[in-house]
C-alpha cells in the first residue's frame, strides 16, 4: 500500500506489482494514477480512515505526506491498523536540515510545516505507536540527479543523455563524500509491526 500515491509515479518506478494499492486524498491524482496503472486498484481516502481492513498489507509506503497532516499520530495508527504482522512501514519525509529543503520551505507556503519534522520526532512518532525495529536514516547528500531532469524546470531530456546520467552520477558519489549527513535531504524511516500494533489491539 502506497499513502499519498499522487499520479502513482513512486508505484511505477517500484516496478508496479499486481495486488500493490495505491490511496491519495485527490480524486484528480487517484484517476491519473488509475489510468496509468490499470492493473492496480486506487483509492480516494484520508490517510486518518483508511477503506481497508485490519491485517490487510505486508508493506506500506509513506512519502512526502507526514509534514501535510495534521494528526501525524493518527496516520502511523492506521498504518498500524492496516499492516500485517511482522509487516513493514517506510516513511520518507524531507530533512529540514538540509538547505535546499530549508529554502523550499521558506519560499513555499504549503512546504512550511517540513520545518517541523525531523530525524528524532519520527523516531520518537514510529516507536510510539508502537513499531519495533526502528531505524531513521539520512539519504540523498544533494540529488541533482533527480533535481535537474525534473520535468518542471524544462529539463527533463538530461535524464535520457547517458554522459550527463554519468556525470551526474560521479555526483552523487562525490557529495556523499563532502556533504555532512545531517544535511541530506530526506530521511528515511523504518518500523516492523508487532502483534500488539494497532487500533483493534489496544491503541
Amino acid at each position: 500500500l502506497e499513502i499519498g500515491c499522487g499520479e502513482g509515479g513512486n508505484l511505477v518506478h517500484l516496478g508496479a506489482r499486481a495486488g500493490w494499492v495505491g490511496v491519495d486524498f485527490a480524486a484528480t491524482k487517484v484517476q491519473l494514477a488509475q489510468n496509468a496503472l490499470p492493473t492496480l486498484s486506487f483509492a480516494c481516502a484520508d490517510a486518518l480512515y483508511l477503506p481497508f481492513a485490519t491485517a490487510s498489507f505486508d508493506a506500506v509506503l509513506v512519502r512526502d505526506v507526514l509534514h501535510h497532516v495534521s494528526d501525524r499520530t493518527g496516520v502511523l495508527r492506521e498504518v498500524a491498523r492496516v499492516l500485517r504482522s511482522q509487516g513493514v512501514v517506510a516513511i520518507i519525509e524531507p530533512n529540514r536540515n538540509s538547505p535546499l529543503v530549508f529554502l523550499q520551505a521558506l519560499l513555499i507556503r504549503e512546504e512550511r510545516a517540513v520545518l517541523h519534522s525531523h530525524r528524532a520526532r519520527l523516531r520518537e512518532e514510529l516507536a510510539g505507536v508502537g513499531f519495533a525495529e526502528v531505524e531513521v536514516s539520512r539519504q540523498q547528500p544533494l540529488p541533482l540527479a533527480r533535481l535537474l531532469p525534473h520535468p518542471g524546470l524544462g529539463l527533463d531530456g538530461l535524464g535520457r543523455s547517458e554522459i550527463i546520467s554519468s556525470l551526474l552520477a560521479s555526483w552523487d558519489r562525490v557529495a556523499e563524500r563532502v556533504v555532512p549527513q545531517a544535511g541530506w535531504m530526506y530521511l528515511i524511516g523504518r518500523g516492523v509491526r508487532p502483534q500488539t500494533v494497532g487500533r483493534s489491539e489496544g491503541l
